[in-house]
């Protein structure tokens, strides 16, 4: 048990964790993150990335939200290099 929380815990699973049998099954959908269609073009990729990372930007003092940023970077990232 404790092997498994050491592997959710460790940074280089950050795009996508499976997990099957009695646990779960988690994949992060990159998509979903930026509110967008898998048919969606790289120009309205780059579009949807570019306005949630200015809303929750961490120097942004109403709405930075530091993990989303992140979460959002790594969606935009991994759509643009075909992983998503």
């Amino acid at each position: 048990m404790q092997q498994i929380f050491k592997t959710l815990t460790n940074k280089s699973l950050t795009s996508s964790l499976k997990f099957t049998g009695l646990l779960f099954s988690y994949i992060i959908n990159h998509y979903k993150t930026l509110n967008l269609s898998k048919s969606a073009t790289k120009q309205e990729v780059k579009s949807k990335y570019k306005k949630l990372a200015k809303m929750y930007h961490p120097d942004n003092p109403r709405t930075g939200n530091k993990l989303k940023f992140q979460e959002i970077h790594d969606a935009y990232e991994n759509i643009m290099q075909g992983k998503g």
